[in-house]
């Protein structure tokens, strides 16, 4: 979904998914919640534009060789390649500011110890938790590594 802001696509981007895993799916089975939930955020082409959203679910193993088909156009089935990734870690229940400011701190990282193959746009809101967990709660911002040399 596009938007200006996080805030005003978070549930409906949820819901629509939920209810895929839920059993809106051409096998009407239920698939169980994984963790993390990603969001790709890919920022508009200058300021004051909206920004492209894009929430996924984890498909569990047992689903992995045949997915459910999906009822709604807007869910699809991503297979995506391994990948690198710098990322940072943070608790708490995370509001959009709270993953801008954890981005820019990691970026201020990766910036001070002159990584030069941190892709920064875009990038990626991770959750772990249920919206029911109220201790320990596990957040996360991802930046794509753009260069696989150098690999030990």
């Amino acid at each position: 979904m596009d938007a200006f802001t996080f805030e005003e696509v978070e549930s409906p981007l949820f819901r629509t998914l939920f209810n895929y895993i839920d059993g809106g799916n051409e096998a009407g089975v239920v698939v169980p919640m994984t963790a993390p939930v990603t969001t790709l955020i890919i920022p508009g082409e200058g300021p004051n534009c909206k920004q492209t959203f894009r929430m996924s679910f984890f498909v569990p193993e047992e689903f992995q060789e045949s997915p459910p088909v999906p009822t709604n156009q807007a869910v699809y089935i991503e297979d995506r390649p391994e990948i690198e990734l710098y990322s940072r870690q943070f608790s708490g229940y995370a509001s959009e500011n709270d993953f801008i400011t954890e981005g820019y701190s990691l970026y201020q990282l990766l910036e001070a110890d002159a990584v030069a193959d941190a892709q920064y746009a875009p990038w990626y809101m991770v959750g772990y938790n249920s919206p029911y967990d109220f201790v320990n709660r596990r957040n996360e911002v991802w930046f794509l590594r753009t260069v696989a040399e150098n690999k030990n």
